[in-house]
């Protein structure tokens, strides 16, 4: 929907500033115009707004533990309305926000801020998940995993620049062989060709290459940080972890630049 459109760059989507119109006292941005925010407004404030656990990378799901922007101050959303007055003195300067992913924290903030007088507040669309998956350059983390995220650009680069890229899918049996059935049947999904199913039962003992820099790339949900992690204690140096899995093959039927992903799937049961 409009979150997908407000991410693609003005090459992409032309006239984007033109068509996408609205009346929010704050400004959505996407991960391209964040990262040249970081890069280029010296006076810049960054908030994170997720749980302290989080921010810490100390939470009880992995998934949630993959750094935060150097400098930034953490303020979790269910605190704000507390809190909100350490951040009078930076009323007059420009203030990003972020959170995990789209689960609405930080464009509430965004609202919040406004309605007490902040001037210039950015809202980051996509989170700090797919924010850090879409950059090859993450100098800006700190804190930041021992893998390497990647989103479906990025995966898919992988996938063409190394033929002999290793890949482990480490979802459900159910989910590999798309046997899920009734309201969680969209995860069948298919799967990457050459895939080695790994399912967390079996981490231990799945085969894995004696190169500590053979490429790798991961893809499965909350598992799939755990092996990752797993991959990198034990030495391997090239470890990808593809952010989202269903991204990868909804991207390859609707997005133009990324329709070669459709050449690396297999068994997937309808269109997205």
């Amino acid at each position: 929907g409009m979150s997908a459109l407000n991410q693609l760059t003005v090459e992409e989507f032309p006239c984007k500033e033109d068509l996408i119109v609205s009346d929010l006292p704050y400004k959505n941005i996407s991960l391209d115009d964040a990262a040249d925010l970081l890069e280029k407004e010296k006076q810049l404030v960054v908030l994170d707004v997720r749980p302290a656990s989080q921010y810490d990378s100390k939470d009880t799901v992995l998934e949630n533990n993959i750094g935060r922007i150097k400098g930034s101050i953490n303020i979790p959303y269910s605190e704000l309305k507390q809190k909100i007055n350490e951040l009078t003195k930076y009323k007059q300067q420009p203030i990003l926000i972020y959170t995990t992913s789209g689960d609405g924290d930080a464009a509430r903030t965004s609202r919040d801020l406004t309605e007490n007088g902040f001037k210039t507040v950015y809202h980051l669309m996509g989170g700090i998940n797919k924010f850090i998956s879409s950059r090859g350059n993450i100098s800006f983390m700190e804190n930041s995993t021992p893998f390497i995220l990647v989103d479906v650009n990025r995966s898919l680069q992988i996938l063409k620049d190394n033929i002999d890229v290793l890949i482990y899918d480490t979802r459900s049996n159910d989910e590999f062989n798309n046997k899920l059935t009734g309201m969680q049947s969209y995860k069948n999904l298919g799967h990457i060709k050459n895939a080695v199913h790994a399912a967390q039962s079996s981490f231990e003992s799945i085969p894995l290459p004696s190169d500590m820099q053979h490429p790798i790339l991961i893809y499965g949900n909350e598992e799939a940080y755990r092996f990752a992690t797993m991959l990198t204690e034990k030495g391997y140096k090239q470890v990808f972890l593809l952010y989202s899995f269903y991204d990868f093959v909804w991207s390859g039927f609707n997005v133009e630049s990324c329709k070669e992903t459709l050449q690396f799937l297999t068994y997937h049961d309808r269109l997205y």
